[in-house]
């Protein structure tokens, strides 16, 4: 997955990068690294709202909704 990531980062693809970041920021959930999962939706959150995708906005935020709630 980190692979995808820089790849789409390196085409300039955004949408990709969007995709891997989130991706990336669910498995850290999963593992239970709230921190990184943290990082990678808040770099998604980013991107998306550069590039005004609206539904990769809100699973990013919902993504961040969900470490808040898991960290108490």
């Amino acid at each position: 997955m980190a692979q995808a990531l820089a790849s789409a980062q390196d085409a300039a693809l955004p949408h990709l990068e969007v995709d891997a970041l989130q991706n990336l920021g669910s498995i850290a959930l999963r593992q239970g690294d709230y921190g990184k999962g943290k990082g990678y939706y808040t770099q998604a959150l980013s991107v998306a709202r550069e590039i005004k995708n609206r539904p990769a906005e809100v699973r990013a935020l919902n993504g961040l909704k969900l470490i808040a709630s898991l960290q108490g």
